[in-house]
């Protein structure tokens, strides 16, 4: 059986919010898919204020797309922070809504949650689970009761159990709401240790890494820079760090650049490839059509397969995945 990798709404949410905690739980009704932009702004805006400085680490090689050059992370982000790339996400949140067993969030009161939320801390609203129980067909994280449809399995994903307090956890376990995966194991979020704390090195009292606090010499310690600050050995938040000066500086809406990373793209600017400037993103999102390329690529971009498409892990090619979706 070939195994696909679906990416629509939900799975987006996954990756780009991989640093945000779980939710509390509400008892808001549905919005409809106007409300996707509303959305996107209260998650773009977290993430400018919030997002580690992956770069270095995640960025890959730099490519010159539509006259902008891009690495992984900033193409990534101008998905769904870029005027564009916000039409492109509202049309998956449209297809997402569409799809059975869907519970339409608020995604407008998700939106603003995020948008007040301090960074690391527990937003006060979730999207609605789907009604799709363990081990039932999905498209989408939204079909499921446990909110965590795994598209690598079966004909085109599965509903998964989410892993309980307590229980082992790896990067791709999504633990249940008000938890989070530490040191391989499901931690509560009231357990997590504070910047101060004494920790020890085994993980049994992990420190709080959704705010990059790690046990460090046996105290937990904040490893998080700010602008202005030495990036020397902590990781920038909410800015990027300068490879000359190891200083924490914004992202720029103007001036030089090297890559779109250097530049706000949360806000939707990029680098212009003619100029090395920062300026408004004004490329196009595109999503791959059927039978055309798709997933990550070598030179560190991507391209992802357009809504009821998905990526074949084994052809790199977007398929008919919503057929495959049998009910449950």
């Amino acid at each position: 059986m070939k195994s696909y990798s679906v990416r629509s709404l939900s799975a987006l949410i996954v990756f780009a919010l991989a640093a945000v905690p779980a939710c509390a739980a509400t008892s808001s009704s549905s919005s409809g898919a106007a409300d996707v932009a509303a959305f996107s702004d209260g998650m773009c805006n977290y993430q400018g204020r919030c997002a580690p400085d992956y770069s270095a680490q995640f960025g890959g090689a730099t490519k010159v797309v539509g006259g902008y050059v891009l690495d992984r992370l900033s193409g990534i982000y101008l998905e769904f922070c870029s005027d564009s790339g916000r039409a492109a996400f509202a049309d998956e949140g449209r297809f997402m809504l569409g799809l059975p067993d869907v519970q339409a969030p608020n995604l407008a009161t998700l939106g603003a949650a995020f948008a007040a939320t301090a960074c690391g801390d527990d937003p006060a609203v979730v999207i609605m689970p789907g009604t799709r129980a363990a081990g039932k067909d999905c498209l989408d994280s939204a079909q499921c009761a446990s909110t965590r449809c795994d598209g690598e399995s079966g004909a085109c994903g599965v509903c998964v159990v989410l892993a309980a307090v307590g229980a082992s956890c790896t990067e791709a376990t999504r633990c249940v709401e008000g938890s989070s995966c530490e040191n391989r194991v499901c931690v509560a979020s009231a357990a997590r240790k504070k910047a101060g704390d004494a920790c020890t090195s085994s993980g049994s009292d992990p420190c709080d890494s959704r705010k990059l606090i790690q046990c460090v010499s046996n105290v937990c310690t904040d490893m998080s820079a700010k602008v202005g600050t030495s990036c020397a050995t902590k990781m920038c938040v909410g800015s990027v760090c300068d490879s000359t000066t190891k200083t924490c500086v914004a992202f720029k809406t103007s001036g030089a650049c090297k890559s779109s990373y250097e530049c706000d793209v949360f806000r939707g600017y990029a680098c212009a490839d003619a100029t090395k400037t920062c300026t408004r993103y004004t490329g196009t999102v595109v999503r791959a059509k059927l039978g055309e390329a798709c997933d990550s690529q070598a030179d560190g971009t991507r391209t992802t397969c357009a809504p009821a498409l998905a990526c074949d892990a084994t052809t790199k090619k977007c398929v008919d995945a919503l057929s495959t979706c049998k009910a449950p």
